[in-house]
């Protein structure tokens, strides 16, 4: 019996292995000749190739701020080396990932307890892979059985999984919350709370949802406890229990989906012990929130375009279709035990259209990254299979209340709007460094109306890393008197300066692209925030450490980063690395032939552009990004064939 059981399984394995596709096996089948001859992987890798080589040799141009080449010839020059060997590292790394999935099951069955005597952990687990291996019979195609195999793993993701993984971070997160008792204050909050207790105009610059849930916190410890040092206590340990969360249902739903055990360590690792990452879980700044529910709709959003049918189950599939799946779910279990619940609905699309919600609500630039992936997936997406309009439906659904909670109710409470220079950083800083640097190539009229728009002293200060020095000196009021005369004005002086225009736009984003030099720009919310700032701090927190050493520790890790000479380390935790991890999982995708997969980086894609715009290259700002790393890395196992 014991024999024929394992011959079932065998037969199985050997019939998922063979039903793959044509040209995967003969490819697979001819080695690194087959390899070489890969036009599409050949074209793949010089397409990423030149786009790398660009970003580094731009990046080290702008991160030295002088000129590395000085004619043209010089610039093709060194553009060809790092073109040639940007190319021959994306070639080799996809071969190398692709024979290591080719040769996965086995290096996934090697393990070393196979040599110690065999314990109950074992047979259990044998025992359990005969009965899936009995259910699944030796039939059933690719497709379907994968299909199948995700469904079932699903089952799997239980609140005891869930509350495990929480409780794990939270010992982590614990000595850090007492190392910066009672929390993070950043100027952002300062600013924030001055306006919910009137000391500021109460305006939507600033996300009203965190305004109020920050303020609330304030209130409600600051009448309990009579301090305002247990709000922030409050708002800390509510945010940092919300983020493990997160993050513990992230590591359940990659179990689930059979991702590798070593892949889920790493992660965990990655989230949890990072201490940039952990540190932030305890810092008031919106993007903490906003990256939160930024991870859950990105993950989401893979399942969407990795199994739709599934993503899209117990709203859209047909009563007679789930019905059927009831009748066979009780025919393999006659006792007729958690048939209804364990068939039909996976709350995948819920899931994914409630982050959405909540990450348009905690940050402005969320509606423009999710209409951006909206327009992908009407572009993109097949109307039958994945249920297109369902998807429209729901998303101007979700536009619509975001649009009505972020207008027309704060209007009608008396809440102002934000100011719109936020959105000006790259004209305003293109406009100075014409004014700052060649201000004998402007027209007097040009130079009157610039003037006009931007305070003589703010165009003193310029500089061009960073537009808030310009921005606090922008004249709104002048700019919106008279649009077109702001966008004439700014589009005749990029005619004539194309050149300055494009290398003060570089100049202003160059880290969220190169990935040589890190430029965390960290330190200020660490710990010089609101508290050296009297005329902010009106609620008078401070720091009051409970573990000085390990404050001591972070605040040396985050002013003087030893990571950066650590070669590995030195580039993940880069934040350019989600970008150019973005681009390899793009074109290894593509090599595959599973280009569909590419649908869910537009997310990523809408959000790392709406960060070039920004006023300043800043690791909050690229916190949303570097939290989707492990799903990435997920999903380039995946395309390697590693489950």
């Amino acid at each position: 019996m014991q024999w024929e059981k394992k011959k079932k399984c065998d037969v199985a394995d050997d019939g998922v292995r063979g039903m793959r596709g044509k040209q995967e096996n003969e490819r697979r089948g001819k080695g690194l000749k087959q390899y070489i001859a890969d036009r599409r992987l050949a074209a793949v890798s010089l397409v990423l190739g030149v786009l790398m080589g660009l970003m580094i040799l731009l990046g080290i141009r702008y991160s030295r701020n002088e000129l590395i080449y000085r004619t043209a010839g010089q610039f093709l020059g060194q553009l060809a080396g790092w073109v040639v060997c940007m190319t021959v590292m994306v070639w080799a790394i996809c071969v190398g990932l692709d024979a290591l999935g080719r040769g996965w099951s086995e290096i996934r069955d090697f393990q070393f307890r196979k040599f110690l005597p065999v314990n109950s952990y074992q047979k259990r687990t044998q025992a359990r892979r005969e009965k899936d291996c009995e259910d699944q019979g030796s039939s059933r195609d690719v497709e379907s059985q994968g299909r199948e195999s995700k469904q079932r793993a699903a089952k799997n993701l239980d609140l005891g999984t869930w509350l495990k993984w929480m409780f794990l971070s939270w010992c982590v997160y614990l000595p850090v919350f007492l190392a910066v008792y009672p929390g993070i204050y950043s100027y952002d909050a300062s600013a924030q709370l001055l306006q919910f207790y009137g000391k500021l105009p109460l305006t939507t610059h600033h996300p009203l949802i965190h305004t109020l849930y920050l303020g609330l916190c304030m209130k409600i410890a600051g009448r309990l406890f009579h301090t305002y040092q247990a709000g922030m206590a409050l708002y800390a340990l509510s945010q940092s229990f919300f983020m493990s969360a997160v993050f513990s249902l992230c590591l359940c739903r990659m179990k689930a989906r059979r991702a590798p055990r070593w892949l889920c360590v790493a992660s965990w690792t990655f989230w949890i012990l990072n201490p940039y990452l952990t540190v932030f879980s305890f810092v008031t700044t919106k993007d903490v929130l906003f990256g939160a529910f930024f991870l859950l709709a990105f993950d989401t959003a893979c399942c969407l375009a990795e199994d739709p049918e599934h993503f899209w189950r117990g709203m859209c599939q047909k009563k007679e279709d789930l019905d059927k799946e009831r009748e066979l779910d009780k025919e393999k279990n006659p006792n007729g035990t958690g048939s209804r619940k364990e068939v039909g609905k996976t709350g995948d699309w819920l899931l994914f259209f409630v982050s959405v919600f909540f990450m348009c609500l905690f940050r402005n630039q969320g509606i423009y990254v999710f209409l951006f992936f909206v327009l992908a997936v009407c572009l993109f997406l097949r109307k039958k299979v994945y249920r297109r309009n369902w998807f429209i439906g729901a998303s101007l659904l979700v536009a619509a209340l975001w649009y009505v909670l972020s207008s027309p109710i704060p209007t009608a409470f008396g809440v102002g709007k934000g100011d719109a220079r936020e959105m000006l950083c790259v004209p305003m800083q293109q406009l100075a460094r014409i004014y700052h640097e060649v201000p004998e190539e402007l027209a007097p009229e040009e130079k009157k109306y610039i003037e006009m728009l931007i305070d003589p002293q703010a165009l003193s200060e310029y500089v061009r890393v960073n537009s808030d020095p310009v921005k606090s000196g922008f004249h709104t009021e002048v700019m919106q008197a008279d649009m077109g005369r702001f966008v004439r004005t700014w589009a005749e002086i990029g005619k004539r300066h194309p050149d300055i225009y494009l290398d003060s736009f570089l100049m202003g984003n160059w880290g969220y692209w190169y990935i040589g030099d890190n430029q965390y720009w960290i330190s200020y919310i660490l710990y010089d925030g609101a508290y050296l700032e009297d005329d902010l701090n009106i609620l008078h927190i401070t720091r009051n450490s409970h573990f000085q050493a390990l404050s001591d520790w972070l605040r040396e890790a985050t002013l003087t980063p030893a990571f950066q000479s650590v070669p590995m380390l030195s580039v993940l935790l880069n934040q350019a690395f989600p970008f150019w991890l973005m681009l390899f999982a793009a074109g290894f995708a593509v090599w595959k032939r599973r280009a569909y997969e590419i649908l869910p980086m537009m997310l990523l894609l809408g959000c790392w552009g709406t960060l070039l715009l920004g006023p300043v290259v800043s690791l909050r700002y690229a916190l949303p990004l570097i939290y989707c790393v492990p799903r990435l890395l997920e999903m380039i196992v995946g395309l390697t064939g590693k489950r």
